[in-house]
């Protein structure tokens, strides 16, 4: 996973590396959820396709936000909904 997201993925790239890691390693199905941690314009990216799907825009990550998204990991695309953000 790492070599994955070492240069520059795409948001799909990087969300789809993250899903396979965590079904690799069992914490797919973690009561506690999966934490990552990125920077913009990345950041960004993820929250729109995870939320609306490809070509979403308007989405802006302050710095220093965090935020918790309910997805699904067999359709993640367009079907994550948003849990709470906070700065």
């Amino acid at each position: 996973m790492d070599s994955v997201l070492e240069f520059g993925p795409t948001p799909s790239q990087a969300i789809e590396a993250v899903i396979g890691h965590a079904s690799d390693t069992g914490l797919l199905n973690d009561p506690g959820g999966i934490m990552t941690v990125g920077h913009n314009p990345q950041s960004e990216g993820i929250l729109g396709l995870l939320l609306s799907g490809a070509g979403a825009t308007g989405y802006r990550v302050r710095t220093g936000e965090a935020f918790a998204l309910e997805v699904d990991p067999e359709q993640p695309f367009g079907t994550a909904r948003l849990l709470w953000s906070e700065r």
